[in-house]
């Protein structure tokens, strides 16, 4: 395919028409005393206080940024009320809160009081084999939100490998009524395919290739579901089962260099491949490392990568924005509900967005040694 001459740049930018104000992050007004390993979930309760997840710690707290205290909520393993794994937290009705973990491939409530108050799966929820999808939101009607998989499914032990799915669904669950609608396609994740077998077992393994354009989703309190286009950049709303698109938003694309390769590199060694078994006979060897001189790269970076949209309890919608290799800085696109860019923040060096509150982010810094800080920052 034929690549279009761009126009490249060091820095993202906006369109003078689109010319719109940078709020820029200072310190925390609140930081929790002791450090965590890797912050997977973070809910703001009623009182201020939070439901905090830690993955690889593997722990569940309720915590108090003013006081300093810690309470666990309930106890690792696989029994009744138990976890294993926390990832995500997000606002149920009468304020529990939902947390998905994926070692016992079901859903974990924790009351208001930050005990837990039972578990389910989405698979028996929706009738569909949805057992390992994960929730990116819940609205205040206590529905669900996930989105489908661009992998398909796997039949027989042999031929080539199957294509991924060029689009995804965005699917609402009801756990009232049981009913689940498909409120929208997008544009997923490009991945690259690859295979091995033993005996009858046949591996078929996913790696999403490197700074690929893919559109991503996120869920407003209300319920509406704010897109951002990968294509023409944007915000798109999905509201009341139609879609409203934004307005297109003008920036001068990244160049990719070796120092994105390097960064990417790193990266990957720390993270798993997707991967799905038929047949039976034997466990398969890991997959190798990939290098990233053997990957598919772009010339210029995508406006916004994977896991890149979030939305405020006031209903913005935040797009985290690529950036040049070395940048430690996190930048943002802001959005109101109707699709318009209304604002810009930057956020201070080596922190990333966990959450938000009333008025309020909830970010995580890296010291030097890898460790993460929880702090509150007004916004």
């Amino acid at each position: 395919m034929r690549l279009l001459p761009l126009a490249l740049a060091l820095i993202p930018a906006v369109a003078a028409a689109q010319s719109v104000p940078t709020r820029t992050v200072g310190r925390p007004d609140a930081e929790f005393a002791e450090p965590f390993t890797r912050v997977s979930g973070v809910r703001e309760l009623r009182d201020g206080r939070l439901i905090v997840g830690d993955l690889r710690d593997q722990t569940l707290q309720r915590i108090d940024l003013g006081t300093g205290d810690a309470v666990p909520v309930g106890r690792r393993g696989a029994g009744p009320n138990e976890y294993d794994m926390p990832v995500g937290a997000f606002a149920m009705p009468g304020d529990s809160t939902l947390v998905f973990d994926p070692n016992n491939q079901r859903y974990l409530v924790i009351g208001p009081d930050a005990k837990p108050a039972g578990t389910f799966t989405l698979g028996e929820a929706t009738g569909m084999r949805a057992v390992g999808r994960r929730v990116k939101g819940v609205d205040t009607q206590g529905r669900l939100y996930y989105q489908g998989s661009s992998i398909p499914a796997l039949e027989g032990s042999g031929g080539p490998p199957p294509e991924a799915l060029d689009s995804v669904a965005i699917v609402r669950y009801d756990r009232r009524s049981g009913r689940h609608d498909t409120l929208g396609m997008i544009k997923g994740p490009e991945l690259q395919l690859g295979g091995s077998s033993r005996g009858n077992t046949r591996m078929v393994m996913f790696r999403q290739q490197p700074l690929t354009a893919s559109d991503d989703w996120a869920v407003a309190p209300d319920g509406r579901v704010a897109v951002a286009r990968s294509g023409k950049y944007g915000l798109d709303w999905i509201a009341n089962g139609k879609r409203v698109p934004g307005a297109a938003v003008a920036y001068t694309p990244i160049k990719v260099t070796k120092a994105d390769k390097d960064e990417w590199e790193r990266q990957a060694r720390s993270a798993r491949p997707m991967m799905r078994a038929v047949g039976g006979g034997g466990r398969l060897p890991p997959p190798p490392v990939p290098d990233a001189d053997e990957m598919e790269w772009p010339e210029v970076k995508p406006a916004f990568t994977d896991a890149a949209a979030a939305v405020s309890p006031e209903g913005e919608a935040w797009v985290r924005r690529t950036v040049p290799a070395g940048e430690t800085r996190p930048h943002y696109d802001v959005f109101d509900g109707s699709g318009r860019l209304v604002a810009k923040a930057v956020l201070p060096a080596a922190t990333r967005l966990v959450g938000f509150g009333r008025g309020a982010l909830y970010l995580v810094r890296t010291d030097e040694d890898g460790l993460e800080w929880l702090g509150r920052y007004r916004r």
